[in-house]
């Protein structure tokens, strides 16, 4: 409930346009619409009041006559006793630290106390991501053209050298995701995906931010380009051999 409120609670519009300079389009799960037909395109509902009645019907109270939209001051909530609090890891690259930095004002305002964690990558990496220490993590996932989920969510990936960085475990999920590794149908591959993306949806084991978008130059006279999705930056130079510029009429 807690990790539902924080997606809730989250501004993605923001993140994309302050920290990305509007170069960014939102997530709302590990797979990708343009890698699976049927799947909807992902729309941004951020909505901090109802983080903030999620919090309290999961037991998460503030301090009476408290004003959690006071920037110069953060209300915890509490539970118990304890604290809404935790620290928030990720590296010293640019984008993911001002990231950080962005989630932790915003998720301040919901009544959470965030803690930033930022290192080197490879400090990151060493005793932070390999041993799995962190409460939460802001880390970007590198995805190919097979949209293939198993690296980064099936349980048996936990441990390093695993990449299941949030530790998800969901025997459904596991099934599905072994279920479209074995098909050879893109149709019946594509309704396995769809129907993993709603599990991890309804779970809610990690906040899906932003999926980068590259823009490349190119000039006005060159014909023949053809640049839809792409897996990797190389990957626009595949259709080289098509590219032209000039044209001559051939009589025959």
């Amino acid at each position: 409930s807690v990790r539902k409120a924080l997606q809730t609670g989250t501004d993605i519009q923001a993140i994309i346009d302050t920290i990305y300079n509007g170069q960014g389009k939102p997530l709302n799960g590990p797979i990708l619409s343009q890698h699976v037909s049927g799947l909807p395109e992902p729309t941004i509902s951020t909505n901090v009041e109802q983080a903030k009645a999620m919090l309290d019907a999961s037991g998460w109270k503030l301090p009476n006559d408290t004003n959690t939209n006071d920037p110069s001051k953060i209300v915890v909530r509490k539970k118990n006793g304890q604290e809404l609090a935790f620290s928030l890891s990720t590296n010293n690259f640019s984008l993911n630290s001002k990231a950080a930095e962005l989630l932790a004002a915003q998720w301040a305002k919901l009544g959470v106390k965030v803690t930033l964690n930022i290192q080197p990558t490879k400090d990151l990496t060493d005793n932070i991501i390999r041993p799995r220490n962190f409460d939460a993590l802001l880390f970007a996932q590198k995805l190919g053209a097979d949209p293939d989920p198993f690296p980064f969510w099936h349980s048996s990936q936990i441990r390093n050298p695993g990449l299941n960085l949030s530790m998800y475990a969901n025997t459904q999920a596991d099934k599905i995701i072994s279920e479209a590794r074995a098909a050879t149908d893109k149709t019946v591959r594509d309704a396995k995906y769809r129907d993993f993306q709603n599990i991890i949806q309804a779970d809610a084991p990690a906040i899906f931010l932003v999926q980068n978008v590259f823009t490349y130059a190119m000039k006005s006279d060159v014909k023949g380009l053809s640049i839809n999705n792409l897996s990797t930056s190389t990957a626009r130079f595949y259709d080289l051999p098509n590219w032209y510029i000039d044209t001559k009429r051939v009589l025959k």
